[in-house]
């Protein structure tokens, strides 16, 4: 499976709050009536831990969406729908510039012990795209050993995905942005305290710095919004 993310800022005269509650309650049920489309999921920025500076490609990052399909085949298809088309007229709403990324799941890695029930403390590290990448893909090999390595006790579970596609820009009277991002890792903790406890520790310290993607980007807390599931 693969899923097409919108790393996108929000519009300039629009407040955080007026931001957050259009994306969730405006454009949220839009999007999920998209079709053949299996999961929705929005990521909306609390804590900006960690941005390089200065900040990498040409517009800021205030959301990341996650929606997943069998294939770009299947994303390509929703892409010419009419649920798709009411989605374009919605996004000049509440967003401002926005890179689409197709991403796919490179490794990931879970507690031997799961605790039950879904956790909502949850860190999004984003990589840059190296600048002598030219289209390599990742060693999922690499990417199961730093995630492994990476993980402390708090931890639940982690994901790496990779960029696979850039070549799906959205035309919808918005910015078309081109943010170097090579791809995310999203880490699943118990609560916020095992947050503070990770990034403390020389796991974190080794995983951000030797990032097998690429230079570190940032690293944001998030809360995600499940949209469709």
């Amino acid at each position: 499976m693969i899923f097409r993310s919108g790393v996108f800022s929000r519009r300039p005269d629009l407040p955080l709050h007026k931001f957050t509650k259009h994306w969730v309650e405006g454009h949220g049920p839009l999007a999920g009536e998209l079709p053949e489309m299996h999961a929705y999921f929005q990521h909306h920025i609390v804590e900006r831990i960690y941005e390089s500076t200065p900040f990498p490609g040409d517009h800021p990052i205030d959301g990341l969406s996650q929606l997943w399909w069998d294939d770009v085949a299947a994303m390509e298809r929703a892409e010419v729908s009419p649920e798709y088309a009411a989605c374009k007229i919605d996004l000049p709403k509440f967003q401002g510039t926005i890179t689409v990324l197709v991403l796919a799941t490179a490794a990931q890695w879970k507690a031997p012990k799961q605790v039950e029930g879904e956790a909502s403390s949850r860190l999004m590290v984003l990589t840059q795209l190296p600048q002598d990448s030219d289209g390599k893909r990742l060693d999922p090999a690499a990417m199961e050993e730093a995630l492994r390595v990476a993980m402390t006790p708090g931890v639940k579970k982690a994901y790496q995905y990779e960029v696979v596609d850039r070549a799906h820009p959205v035309k919808a009277g918005l910015g078309s942005g081109q943010s170097p991002v090579s791809g995310w890792t999203e880490i699943v903790f118990e609560n916020d305290e095992a947050i503070s406890a990770w990034l403390k520790s020389s796991q974190a310290k080794e995983f951000t710095q030797h990032h097998p993607s690429g230079p570190l980007m940032a690293i944001y807390r998030i809360m995600r919004y499940t949209i469709k599931e």
